[in-house]
């Protein structure tokens, strides 16, 4: 008894030995509030390379987190050429397979020296637009499309595209006013008549005065954040905006005047209903809602895969592309086969009766 005694009170000895009073805690460090720059539900308590790609604290306590990782999966996998299956669907003409070679770690891309769209990181997109009017050509998509699934042909061909970055001196002569010089670079771009699908089956085709200029992507983290601002504390920052005169060159008059917004965003071509919505998404306030907005809408012009609201495929907006493909000889020969994988029973009538000619148009400009 004695000796059970002896190890009873040795155990509670040792019980009350780890036991910690409160005034031995750690005390935990309270940060200040502009550390939290999407709120404290907003902003993740990560600091690594990979933050931009993690769930906020409002994603998880809202029991989001499943619905995250399946939309982080449609943002980073690659879409493929499959008819069937998780991210089939590519093309037929396409940009890239992935949000993410655009985005590396749902950031910017980095500078290239080439336009390789196909090399994870170069966020590059071309703008081809008419020297006269400042606007797109109307033969290529906005975001023009430098790969397809065969038997179709590239838009473009991006091996032929040059990007030259050459030296700048600005007004300064490249110095600052306590002697430090620093260098300055800009690109210049080259699309030659010859990486052009419609001048290979139609040198006469008129292309214009075209120029090209090159987009680097944006990082596309924060959108979640902006859907969660209401349209009344949007306004109401624009109300005050405009009477506080801070800004130096105002307000843009065309969006937004007099305490009233003077133009909307609305969708009607794409599937939507034409509602209007105040503008919020893009450095061209261009989009209103997020289904539309930045990261969202190129799931279906970057890989070219329809969406329930959108089925139809990204295309030029002449028609141009459409028109030569369904004369191209080798389109032709490739398309039967092609067409039996995507429609294997034949719910499309338009696609394999008639004429070949018609039925590639006719695959090409549907719009259901």
């Amino acid at each position: 008894m004695k000796q059970r005694y002896l190890i009873c009170l040795g155990l509670l000895a040792a019980v009350v030995a780890c036991e910690k009073h409160p005034s031995d805690e750690p005390k935990v460090k309270e940060l200040p509030d502009y550390y939290y720059a999407g709120g404290k539900l907003g902003t993740t308590p990560l600091s690594t390379f990979n933050a931009f790609e993690q769930p906020t604290p409002a994603v998880t306590e809202l029991g989001m987190y499943q619905s995250f990782k399946r939309g982080a999966a449609l943002f980073e996998k690659p879409f493929n050429a499959n008819n069937s299956g998780v991210r089939s669907g590519l093309g037929p003409v396409y940009i890239r397979t992935s949000c993410l070679h655009c985005h590396p770690g749902y950031g910017h891309g980095q500078r290239m020296t080439e336009y390789n769209t196909d090399d994870p990181g170069n966020g590059y997109l071309l703008v081809v637009y008419n020297k006269d009017t400042e606007g797109y050509v109307p033969w290529l998509s906005g975001m023009p499309q430098g790969y397809a699934v065969a038997p179709f042909k590239a838009p473009l061909d991006p091996s032929k595209v040059k990007i030259s970055w050459l030296s700048y001196s600005d007004e300064w002569g490249n110095k600052f006013p306590d002697g430090e010089t620093y260098d300055l670079i800009y690109p210049e771009v080259d699309l030659p008549k010859e990486a052009i699908y419609i001048y290979q089956q139609d040198p006469s085709y008129p292309l214009g005065n075209y120029g090209v200029k090159i987009e680097s992507t944006i990082g596309v983290y924060g959108t979640g954040l902006l859907d969660a601002i209401t349209d009344e504390d949007i306004t109401a920052q624009w109300k005050q905006e405009e009477q506080d005169g801070y800004m130096q060159n105002g307000l843009n008059t065309g969006f937004f005047q007099n305490g009233q917004w003077k133009s909307f965003y609305a969708n009607s071509k794409q599937g939507g209903d034409g509602t209007k919505y105040i503008r919020r998404y893009t450095y061209g306030m261009s989009r209103g809602v997020l289904q539309d907005g930045a990261g969202a809408n190129a799931i279906w012009n970057i890989t070219n895969v329809t969406r329930s609201d959108r089925r139809m495929h990204y295309l030029d907006a002449a028609g141009s592309y459409a028109k030569y493909s369904s004369l191209d000889p080798d389109v032709q020969a490739g398309f039967e086969a092609y067409i039996n994988k995507i429609d294997p029973e034949h719910k499309y009538a338009e696609w394999h009766e008639g004429p070949m000619a018609d039925r590639i148009k006719a695959y090409l400009t549907c719009k259901n």
